[in-house]
């Protein structure tokens, strides 16, 4: 005041002469008077001011917190133009772009179909009985991803501002289709029972007529030929048979805590394999001990191994792979969180075409094509359906003349 002969808009605390603290805003001035210094003094009573401002700034910091903390991703984005405004953290980590990246693109860049987020789309999912649009979007790294989309619209500075929250149901469309699978297995399963039995009676009888004529049939005639590949006919059927009845009543697993590497190890030791095809095991140090059926799961490797061998009929290596593996709730794999035996079994061969691996589990798909190694296309639906008895997850990945790859999710024991 004394270097300029002013101050204008200071903050300050008053006391009232009832004693009640106000904050009031001063502006001074010096002034002369006949001569005389005076100091000319106004006051502001901003209090009430004061109070709103705070109110507002902590109605902005909680909705500020609410927008990066909800789980599901919240795009915000102009309505002519698709470009993004603003984006949470879960958007962030969803789509796996840095915020400043979002910012930068138009809110079609992140569906796999663009015609997703045309203006009358967008008007759908945004209108006053709040739709939810089901569409499928596309991250960072090119994996395509379910989502639901909802949304709404709002008028800032006269111009329309969307706002698109998006739920990423990858999880649920799984666990739907493992529901979907499990009840078309439980049913098959109570029909094949059922024919499987009555199948091998009739088989029993076949294999008993066959012995008899091996008996008189002389070794040198064709009949004697032809009883042999009828016998030989019999011996598949009887093993499609048991494997019918196998499926249409497994058992429930008698849980036993088991090393895996000796059924690893005795597996690979007892399968039949051409001289051209190594197997090759690769075990963790340290790997946990597993709460299986022992019986049960050999079977499982014993078809995975199978399928790998016959995958690759000009020779090859299969490498079989555990190691312990932790499953935290946000894994999108389809188990309980805990801990587990993680098995890979890996083959170079021919691979599985993308039309043909969604159904690899389905009951009596096979693409294998001669009479002998035809069977009933059961071995990856048995498998599947006592990986799932333990509780535990199978899935196979592929790639056309790169080979194939099926992934075990073991419970690890204690």
């Amino acid at each position: 005041l004394s270097r300029k002969g002013f101050f204008r808009d200071r903050d300050v605390t008053i006391t009232t002469h009832h004693g009640e603290k106000r904050l009031a805003s001063m502006s001074a001035a010096l002034i002369d008077i006949g001569g005389e210094k005076h100091i000319l003094t106004v006051l502001n009573d901003i209090t009430e001011r004061k109070a709103v401002e705070q109110s507002l700034r902590e109605s902005e910091e909680k909705y500020r917190l609410l927008f990066s903390s909800v789980s599901d991703a919240i795009v915000i984005f102009y309505i002519n133009t698709l470009e993004i405004i603003d984006a949470n953290s879960s958007a962030v980590g969803m789509y796996g772009y840095t915020i400043d990246r979002l910012r930068i693109m138009r809110i079609t860049d992140l569906s796999e179909s663009p015609d997703d987020f045309h203006v009358e789309g967008i008007r759908h999912v945004t209108g006053s009985d709040k739709n939810v649009q089901s569409q499928y979007h596309r991250r960072n790294n090119g994996v395509v991803f379910p989502v639901e989309v909802s949304g709404g619209i709002f008028t800032l500075n006269r111009r329309e501002i969307g706002i698109a929250m998006i739920r990423d149901i990858t999880r649920r469309k799984q666990l739907e289709e493992e529901l979907v699978r499990t009840q078309k297995f439980e049913a098959i399963g109570i029909l094949a029972g059922g024919i499987a039995h009555d199948f091998n009676n009739l088989l029993t009888a076949i294999s008993g007529n066959v012995a008899l004529g091996k008996m008189i049939a002389n070794p040198e005639d064709e009949l004697y030929e032809n009883l042999l590949e009828i016998e030989k006919a019999a011996t598949l059927a009887k093993d499609l048979s048991f494997q019918l009845l196998h499926f249409g009543r497994l058992s429930k697993p008698v849980i036993d805590t088991v090393p895996l590497e000796d059924i690893l190890r005795y597996t690979a030791e007892k399968l039949f394999h051409p001289d051209n095809v190594a197997i090759a095991i690769d075990i963790s140090e340290g790997l946990w001990p597993a709460k299986i059926d022992a019986g049960q799961i050999q079977r499982v490797i014993g078809y995975l191994l199978t399928n790998a061998v016959e995958a690759m009929p000009d020779g090859g290596e299969v490498r079989v792979v555990a190691e312990n593996f932790t499953i935290d709730a946000g894994n999108e794999t389809p188990v309980r969180p805990g801990r587990y035996i993680l098995i890979s079994i890996r083959d170079s061969g021919i691979g599985i075409p993308p039309e043909n691996l969604t159904r690899v589990f389905d009951p009596y798909f096979t693409t294998k094509t001669t009479y002998a190694e035809k069977g009933m296309g059961l071995g990856l639906s048995l498998s599947y359906s006592i990986v799932k008895r333990h509780h535990g997850h199978i899935r196979i990945d592929s790639t056309v003349s790169a080979g194939t790859t099926a992934v075990l999710y073991l419970p690890a024991g204690d």
